[in-house]
């Protein structure tokens, strides 16, 4: 179930429908010191990855202004994660978003609810969401590590790294991979890469491979995320 401080449109389904292209937000003409996304759960779950996509930036808020954490709920407590690390770093300001993916990492802990919370921004003081994730990276049977990487324009994937048949098209803006292989060469003599990331489209059948080529942020035969993160071998 989503929980929320406040609801300003009623739509609790954006939390977790895959699409992160839409966005409510808890304006509600209240001057408020917290704002917080999230999940309960009838039963406690092993975690240790958030995924926050946010929503629309106004010129009155949207942003969380500071202190963003993660926190677990246990025994009807609400306690901060151990090992927070964020990827990207969140801004704490309005270049947070539109529709931009941050992805937190911390200590596996068990509980039967998970948010996001911090102060939020603006003089109206709210904070939007387009989508959140929850995870356990890590462990047999744990969801496969994502990797968040900005590409563009509009891409073809295919079903390896050295098939030349389109299955695919990954669409442009923040998506993840989850590892890289050696493959055929994309590009021409002066900007090019020869990496391949594992991925699911957004048409197409999930686990296909798509060019580092179309990266936005790194150089030839380079495959790295959004924090600079070298993606590992699949």
């Amino acid at each position: 179930m989503g929980i929320e401080r406040a609801t300003h449109y009623g739509n609790v389904q954006f939390y977790n429908d895959g699409n992160r292209t839409q966005s409510d937000d808890d304006w509600n003409d209240e001057n408020k010191t917290a704002s917080w996304w999230g999940y309960t759960w009838p039963r406690s779950y092993t975690l240790d990855r958030v995924v926050y996509t946010t929503g629309n930036m106004f010129s009155d808020g949207g942003w969380f202004a500071q202190n963003l954490r993660v926190q677990v709920r246990t025994n009807g407590t609400w306690t901060d994660v151990a090992g927070l690390t964020a990827s990207p770093s969140y801004p704490y300001n309005s270049t947070a978003g539109p529709n931009h993916t941050y992805r937190f990492d911390f200590a596996p802990t068990a509980g039967d609810g998970v948010r996001i919370i911090g102060v939020p921004g603006g003089t109206r003081t709210f904070t939007s969401i387009g989508e959140l994730e929850a995870y356990y990276s890590g462990g047999a049977g744990g969801t496969p590590a994502k990797y968040w990487v900005d590409t563009s324009p509009t891409a073809p994937v295919y079903g390896s790294p050295t098939s030349t048949t389109q299955t695919g098209t990954l669409n442009a803006g923040t998506n993840y991979v989850y590892c890289k292989v050696w493959g055929r060469q994309i590009g021409d003599a002066t900007t090019y890469n020869h990496w391949w990331l594992k991925t699911d489209p957004d048409v197409g059948p999930a686990n296909q491979y798509v060019s580092a080529y179309y990266l936005s942020r790194w150089g030839n035969d380079e495959a790295k995320d959004n924090n600079g993160t070298v993606i590992p071998d699949c």
